[in-house]
């Protein structure tokens, strides 16, 4: 049990932590696209 708990922590992190970068990445790519599309 305890060690099921850990491992699902470490999942739940892991996707915070993908997802966190996922739209940070997302942002510095529109704003990229934005900057590309003006220029």
């Amino acid at each position: 049990m305890e060690m099921k708990k850990n491992n699902l922590g470490l999942i739940v992190a892991g996707l915070m932590l993908g997802l966190f970068i996922a739209s940070v990445d997302n942002t510095w790519y529109m704003s990229a696209l934005h900057a590309l599309t003006y220029n």
